[in-house]
C-alpha cells in the first residue's frame, strides 16, 4: 500500500468505533421528559425516518413538535 500524499486519515467515531447506545438513550430520556411520549415511541419513529434516509433524531423531534436539547 503506497501512503505517499495522505496528509490525513478520518475514522467515524460514533456508533462505528464507540458504542454510543447509552448517550443516545440518555439524550432520547431529556427531549421526552415532561411529556407523555414514552421511549419506544420515540425509538420506533426514529427508525421509520432511518429507512428513509432522513436524519433521524431532527425528524422525530419536529414529528413530536419538540425541542432539540443543547
Amino acid at each position: 500500500m503506497k501512503l505517499d500524499g495522505i496528509e490525513w486519515i478520518f475514522f467515524d467515531m460514533g456508533s462505528t468505533l464507540i458504542d454510543e447506545t447509552l448517550a443516545m438513550a440518555h439524550r432520547i430520556r431529556e427531549v421526552i421528559e415532561g411529556t407523555e411520549i414514552t421511549f419506544e415511541q420515540f425509538t420506533q419513529k426514529k427508525i421509520f425516518y432511518a429507512k428513509q434516509n432522513k436524519p433521524a433524531d431532527l425528524e422525530t423531534i419536529k414529528f413530536y413538535g419538540l425541542t432539540k436539547t443543547p
